[in-house]
């Protein structure tokens, strides 16, 4: 989600007498920046690294340190329950700079490059993004420690790549699959009782059952639609099966890592499979060396028609690095569509869900270093990137977003600032639900007719039968709701 406001800042009369007398910058760079901008790493790799510091003029600073973190978290809550559990990847803290003379906490002016050599341990988890609060999250800091003002800080993301060699899984568990009979799936809408059946006869088979990320599922058999309701909707599909840890109590969710669609299957027709099901943007198996996080995968079949969805998971996938007959790990561009997806679903501040914010000033090409006069008009814009609004828990809260500028004019008193609010619309594309959560509706429900007085006698029943096209709708669409309303009088005693 991109936010852009504009938003006009008049300074005081007294503003900073001193506007940007020193400007210092802190950056992290990596040796392999220009073939790794995703800054992707496996676990035991050593990793080479500069921070590059560039001042003005010599600059208050007790120290720089580079800070490691790797963790994983869980959390979700069930009505007034909690449930929560984290646990430490790695943590380093590596010394950059200290001054050499400790009565002058002071920096040089220039620039400087600072090296580095960081050896990730080898038994760390690979990176995982469930949600917000569900994820395994390894970021890299450089923080220059000042006294007299605010902490430079630079934080950057790094994803953890680690290893799972398909060659040393048992080979009862990567071996060819082939569904030993023909199988068949019954699901029927409880409203319609009377109407017809959802069927489908599945044969299928797979060369192997573990694969690398990158590779390609060969499927091959068919499909047989038996029941008397067309099947608008067929797809292949890796499911992934998360398993969380949290205060003694686990849950579990399924989520879609990789589909394709296949062509309608009209009723009593045959589809031929002999399809390729990309391994691509999926997350290795098992999580190994992360204990409250597990991950399973499963190769399935989905077909949904009107009031029908047929749902087989057929068996178990093992998604590693290292591919059946190879020595050797795929290479770390093919996790690149992982480490994309993963980077819009995670926050970066959690309070305001914030993936990028930054300040653009109108003049930034002339005026490269914001310097202005003191009553002078600065137009700049907010650039805002939002994962998603910000939840509200409880009876009652509200969600607001709002832009503030604030200049200090003097510590003792309170600051000049001006605000702005703004709406967030996040869109949420229908397509992307599954059809049993947007397909029709229909219920029928018979109720008794009791007295209004003493609600003991009954005068007959109320049978209400409503259907709806779809449950899925958009602002601006009309709910069309058909069905009857019948009266059955109570039989004479």
């Amino acid at each position: 989600m991109h936010v852009s406001t504009g938003l006009n800042l008049t300074l005081p009369e007294r503003a900073l007498q001193e506007a940007m007398s020193e400007s210092e910058i802190l950056q992290i760079i990596f040796d392999d920046a220009n073939s790794n901008p995703h800054a992707i790493y496996r676990a035991g790799q050593t990793v080479q690294l500069k921070v590059r510091v560039y001042c003005q003029q010599p600059t208050e600073c007790e120290n720089i340190v580079v800070k490691i973190k790797g963790k994983s978290k869980v959390y979700w809550s069930k009505g007034r329950s909690k449930y929560s559990s984290t646990e430490t990847m790695m943590e380093l803290q590596l010394p950059v700079f200290a001054p050499p003379d400790a009565s002058q906490s002071f920096h040089p002016p220039g620039e400087y490059f600072y090296p580095l050599s960081v050896d990730l341990p080898a038994n760390i988890a690979a990176s995982f993004v469930y949600d917000s609060q569900n994820n395994v999250f390894y970021s890299i800091k450089a923080k220059m420690r000042r006294t007299a003002d605010v902490d430079e800080r630079f934080f950057k993301r790094i994803i953890i790549i680690r290893d799972l060699d398909l060659n040393v899984i048992a080979p009862s568990l990567i071996a060819p699959y082939e569904s030993e009979s023909q199988e068949r799936t019954r699901v029927s809408c409880s409203a319609f009782l009377n109407r017809g059946m959802g069927k489908a006869e599945v044969r299928v088979r797979l060369n192997k059952r573990g694969f690398a990320v990158g590779e390609q599922i060969q499927v091959t058999g068919e499909l047989r639609n038996a029941g008397s309701v067309d099947f608008s909707l067929v797809t292949m599909e890796i499911a992934e099966l998360c398993e969380f840890q949290g205060s003694g109590k686990s849950r579990q969710r399924w989520r879609i890592a990789s589909t394709v669609r296949l062509p309608p299957l009209a009723s009593g027709q045959t589809m031929q499979l002999s399809h390729l099901l990309p391994v691509r943007g999926v997350n290795c198996s098992y999580l190994q060396g992360c204990t409250n996080i597990t991950l399973n995968h499963f190769f399935r079949l989905r077909a949904a028609g009107t009031l029908t969805i047929v749902k087989k998971d057929l068996c178990e996938l093992i998604i590693g690095t290292v591919p059946i007959g190879q020595q050797w790990p795929v290479d770390i561009n093919a996790f690149i569509p992982l480490a994309e997806a993963d980077a819009v679903e995670l926050q970066i501040f959690s309070a305001m869900k914030v993936q990028t914010l930054e300040i653009l000033f109108d003049d930034a090409s002339e005026n490269p270093r914001a310097v202005y006069r003191s009553g002078q008009t600065v137009a700049l814009r907010v650039h805002l990137v939002l994962r998603e609004p910000v939840k509200c828990r409880g009876d009652v809260g509200r969600i607001r977003y709002y832009v503030k500028a604030a200049c200090i004019d003097r510590p003792w008193k309170f600051d000049n600032y001006t605000q702005a609010f703004y709406t967030v619309i996040r869109d949420f594309d229908l397509n992307t639900r599954p059809m049993d959560a947007i397909g029709p509706f229909f219920t029928e429900n018979e109720f008794d007719v009791n007295c209004c007085y003493c609600f003991n006698c009954c005068f007959g029943k109320l049978l209400v039968r409503v259907q709806l096209p779809k449950r899925g709708f958009v602002p601006g669409e009309q709910v069309r709701v058909t069905g009857e309303i019948a009266k059955h009088q109570r039989p004479p005693s």
